[in-house]
């Protein structure tokens, strides 16, 4: 087992004690996530009725769906507070994993999105915690959230209500990945920047896409390997508004290295 310095929060229908949403809850926690959470570094997960620090069990509650390093989140039932807290948790765009008994009809909201269902008989149960352990160690080895719908929109609001500053952000956002991904060559630039991103910054900033290419040329060339300041950029006004990245005319100068 790995060294247990990570933290992990349930959220899930508890119910009253004896009740059956107590029973299987209790099932889930202790033989379905804590075994697979726990052989990635994760301490035994807590639950909302297991707090036992004095104060308000609704902000205590809240810090931690916050703060965890890892949220599971147990859908069966369709519970409000499970929801409530899973789009606190969402907004923050931090780990989460959900999962939800077999047969269970999700919302539109959610239902699109990776749920691991799980069942109380042995093969179910071992299905499941397999697949949890799985999304459990992409967390625990650094591995981006999955975006959902509230982050989504978070990202594009970001983007747009900014103007400039947003357009700005998601094309440089756009290159530092082409960065991370190790390809330098600025010949490949158009066929590796989402075009969908930075259209919908433009739209939103209000930027006329006829103004891009005197745009790119003000960017600082650390922003990028080749440097944005050493691209020549030429757009054509007629058919900016149909495809803009086709009409990126992409010159990458020789630097003095080469």
């Amino acid at each position: 087992m790995a060294s247990t310095n990570k933290s992990c929060f349930v959220i899930c229908p508890i119910g009253s004690p004896e009740s059956e949403a107590r029973q299987r809850s209790d099932t889930v926690l202790k033989h379905i996530i804590t075994p697979a959470v726990e052989a990635h570094g994760y301490a035994k997960p807590e639950r909302s009725d297991q707090i036992d620090d004095p104060g308000t069990i609704t902000r205590q509650i809240i810090d931690r769906v916050h703060d965890a390093d890892l949220v599971v989140a147990d859908l069966t039932e369709l519970n409000p507070n499970v929801f409530y807290e899973l789009a606190v948790r969402q907004a923050f765009h931090k780990p989460v994993i959900m999962i939800g008994m077999e047969g269970t009809k999700f919302p539109f909201d959610v239902a699109h999105q990776r749920m691991i269902p799980y069942g109380l008989d042995l093969d179910s149960a071992a299905e499941a915690r397999r697949r949890i352990s799985e999304q459990a160690r992409h967390f625990a080895e650094g591995g981006a959230a999955g975006d959902s719908p509230i982050s989504h929109a978070a990202s594009l609001r970001a983007s747009a209500g900014d103007g400039l500053t947003g357009a700005v952000d998601v094309i440089l956002s756009e290159i530092q990945a082409l960065r991370r991904e190790g390809r330098e060559n600025f010949a490949a630039l158009g066929e590796h920047l989402s075009a969908n991103r930075i259209a919908d910054a433009l739209r939103g900033s209000g930027i006329p896409v006829s103004g891009l290419g005197s745009l790119l040329t003000t960017l600082p060339t650390q922003a990028s390997p080749g440097g944005l300041g050493s691209l020549a950029v030429g757009i054509s006004e007629e058919k900016s508004t149909a495809e803009p990245l086709s009409l990126l005319k992409r010159n990458r100068q020789p630097s003095e290295a080469e």
